[in-house]
């Protein structure tokens, strides 16, 4: 299994992060697209796109402009509009 225990954020054309069904972050991930088959412990920044996997697991929230969800997928948090986050409400998923 991949571990990355950091916080990690992707900038620039194009960026993009993407984790395996046995990757793991701890920590929030940003960038303008997520592609997520594993877990996520932290919130996700996706700005431009969120793709989540059936065996997506995210502990945290996802902020996302487009998200897509397969039959599986789980999240722990809260769904908020807008991509690049910061404040707001947002959907409690379960």
């Amino acid at each position: 299994m991949w571990n990355f225990p950091a916080a990690c954020t992707l900038t620039g054309v194009p960026a993009a992060l993407s984790v395996s069904e046995h990757g793991v972050i701890d920590g929030s991930v940003e960038a303008p697209s997520v592609v997520l088959n594993g877990r996520v412990n932290g919130d996700i920044f996706g700005r431009e796109r969120v793709i989540l996997g059936a065996k997506a697991r995210v502990q945290g929230n996802v902020h996302y402009s487009i998200i897509e969800m397969a039959l599986g997928a789980q999240i722990s948090g809260r769904l908020v509009p807008g991509g690049g986050g910061g404040g707001g409400g947002g959907e409690t998923a379960s």
